[in-house]
């Protein structure tokens, strides 16, 4: 049951994400591939590109580690 909660979240939040990442494209202030970037992180969390960009923002922000092991795994 935790499981398919976490799946539901994860995919919420990625669709969410790739949503502002294309108003992101549309609006100048707004940074889309920030947010394509976030999405891609939840959607492929065994990509080579996700472990190293995760493992960077953990050295960098170490205060992530909490997030990313509540909502990625």
């Amino acid at each position: 049951m935790r499981s398919r909660v976490r799946l539901v979240v994860r995919t919420v939040l990625a669709t969410l994400f790739v949503a502002i990442g294309i108003a992101g494209l549309v609006l100048p202030i707004l940074p889309g591939w920030l947010f394509f970037g976030f999405a891609a992180m939840i959607l492929f969390p065994d990509a080579k590109f996700t472990q190293k960009t995760t493992a960077w923002l953990h050295r960098r922000f170490p205060w992530t580690q909490h997030v990313f092991r509540t909502v990625v795994r």
